[in-house]
């Protein structure tokens, strides 16, 4: 892993720490579905987002696969949807995204 992508790694491990310390009800939100925007370097994600307060992604880029992690604080007990956005350092392409929070794969529309 490069050095942007140390410095992303640590940066939303950190923001998720401070998250998960300073307040409860911080839950994993699982991607539900991504769909990748024009030219494949942002992915617009759905994700259970019910209520929330304060959401947190960290993403960790390598040569074959895109890391996405979401956290968020709110009601977990909602069954809802919502859409967060996140830039990449440089397009999707090839590589494969994975939900960090679940370590599955996550089909992206529209990449490629």
């Amino acid at each position: 892993m490069g050095d942007v992508g140390r410095t992303v790694a640590l940066a939303g491990t950190l923001t998720a720490l401070a998250l998960l310390a300073g307040c409860g009800g911080v839950e994993a939100a699982p991607i539900e579905r991504a769909v990748a925007g024009p030219g494949g370097s942002t992915l617009v994600l759905t994700v259970g987002l019910c209520d929330a307060r304060d959401v947190d992604t960290r993403v960790i880029e390598g040569p074959g696969q895109v890391r996405v992690g979401v956290l968020v604080r709110g009601d977990p007990e909602r069954d809802c949807t919502g859409e967060v956005t996140v830039r990449l350092s440089r397009p999707l392409g090839d590589r494969v995204l994975i939900d960090d929070n679940s370590g599955r794969q996550v089909p992206v529309e529209g990449a490629g």
